[in-house]
């Protein structure tokens, strides 16, 4: 399992924000993204961070030192089959 630094992970996503979404024009100014969408909005950086995150499967490790993917090739996923049940029915038996 390949463990990798918040930092390693935040240059993937500023690298993702930059080739979708190309040069931002401020003043005559050109300027990256991702660049300017962390220092114009944290918080939308952040939320936007943590959405790519869940999404291409990266997980903290235990020791909350690193991160791992979940989808990387040899690693076990979990078992939520013992959590699978019968829907309920509503409003009893007709």
């Amino acid at each position: 399992m390949t463990v990798y630094y918040e930092y390693e992970l935040e240059y993937m996503y500023d690298e993702m924000l930059d080739e979708c979404f190309g040069m931002v024009e401020v003043a005559g100014m050109k300027y990256d993204t991702s660049t300017v969408l962390k220092n114009v909005d944290e918080v939308a950086y952040r939320c936007g961070f943590n959405d790519w995150m869940d999404s291409e499967g990266w997980s903290e490790t235990k020791d909350g030192k690193g991160y791992y993917n979940r989808n990387e090739e040899g690693e076990e996923e979990e078992d939520f089959s013992q959590y699978k049940r019968e829907p309920e029915i509503f409003g009893g038996e007709r």
